[in-house]
């Protein structure tokens, strides 16, 4: 059942997306890979959005989804391109195995300046609308 609360945040989110001139060019594609990476069950543990291409910063697209972590998710990274992705990572913690999610954006080394300065408007709309609340900022080096 969804709540008030929920349907709001979709609201706001939708809105935030319009707001900043992104696209997807395969929405649902996205939500499903995100999806089995928020499904414990789902051995699919990470996935990665990018855009299609620098010269048309406003289109995302699914770049990759795997199995192999963070690692795995690392090999898709590129200097020329910013993403966005999302992990799944688990813990033992005091004999209890816990499940934490971890919001990843990467910004290439070799992006244009213009490319870089689109980008600021869109990390907020992209983590809210597709990545959702039970996440942590990690930096990958």
């Amino acid at each position: 059942m969804v709540t008030k609360s929920q349907k709001k945040s979709s609201l706001l989110a939708s809105e935030s997306i319009r707001m900043s001139g992104l696209t997807y060019e395969n929405e649902q594609e996205i939500n499903e890979a995100i999806k089995e990476v928020r499904n414990d069950d789902n051995e699919i543990n990470f996935c990665l959005i990018g855009y299609k291409d620098t010269n048309t910063p406003n289109v995302l697209v699914l770049k990759a989804k795997g199995s192999g972590g963070v690692e795995e998710l690392k090999q898709h990274l590129t200097d020329d391109n910013c993403f966005y992705g999302i992990v799944r990572v688990t813990e033992m913690i005091d004999k209890s195995l816990t499940v934490k999610f971890c919001y990843i954006k990467y910004l290439g080394t070799k992006c244009k300046t213009m490319f870089k300065a689109k980008l600021t408007t869109h990390t907020s709309p992209v983590c809210f609308s597709h990545l959702f609340w039970q996440t942590s900022f990690i930096i990958i080096l």
